[in-house]
């Protein structure tokens, strides 16, 4: 298979020659633009990424987020957003994919049909130790 070389963008960055652009990352110190349920706050896990980011100048990781109602909703690292806050830094963010639409699961079985499996079961595996 041919292999071809990496080529460089306009800003000068290496991209794959196969590659497509998936997303974008973004840098802002703009805090007041995100929400977040704060039921998902670790505050053992933003300590860590605080006392990493201090001693060992480990960035932070990227937060993920969707649109929702004029601000950016961060739907994955919530702890390195509110780390980036108490340090002051800009957060890196990129905007997730939403996933394809999928069709609700319905199950709609009867006692005969849920007696059937059950049976079927029973009858053809040996559930011993």
């Amino acid at each position: 298979m041919l292999q071809l070389p990496d080529i460089a963008n306009d800003d000068g960055l290496y991209v794959p020659s196969d590659g497509d652009e998936v997303s974008k990352i973004y840098k802002t110190t703009n805090y007041g633009q995100f929400i977040y349920n704060t039921e998902y706050l670790n505050d053992r896990r933003i300590n860590f990424l605080i006392y990493k980011y201090l001693t060992r100048q480990e960035p932070l990781p990227m937060i993920a987020v969707r649109p929702n109602s004029g601000y950016w909703e961060v739907v994955d690292e919530q702890d390195s957003l509110y780390a980036a806050v108490q340090l002051g830094i800009p957060v890196y963010f990129y905007k997730a994919y939403d996933s394809a639409p999928q069709a609700p699961r319905q199950i709609d079985m009867s006692f005969d049909d849920m007696k059937a499996i059950v049976d079927f079961c029973l009858d053809n595996h040996d559930f011993r130790y």
